[in-house]
């Protein structure tokens, strides 16, 4: 049975091998910060509409506050407006 100064050596000279396979990949690329930005706001960007709000139920008053629902518009409605 090995003794276990040899299984620390067999296990430092694994690690140093393969440690040194590693080494010799080349570093990922990566674009320009300024680029990915770029990039992700593209991703982001929609078309800019009018909010057109629009009241979504009646007005509540309650202890002097006044409560009103509204709908504003995030995209363009299915008849194009």
């Amino acid at each position: 049975m090995p003794t276990r100064a040899v299984c620390y050596f067999a296990l430092l000279l694994t690690l140093l091998f393969t440690r040194g396979l590693s080494a010799k990949e080349a570093p990922p690329s990566y674009p320009a910060p300024a680029e990915v930005r770029q990039s992700f706001l593209k991703l982001l960007d929609r078309p800019r509409i009018p909010l057109d709000p629009q009241p979504a139920g009646e007005s509540q008053q309650r202890d002097g506050l006044m409560t009103e629902r509204l709908t504003i518009a995030t995209e363009r409605k299915a008849d194009g407006r």
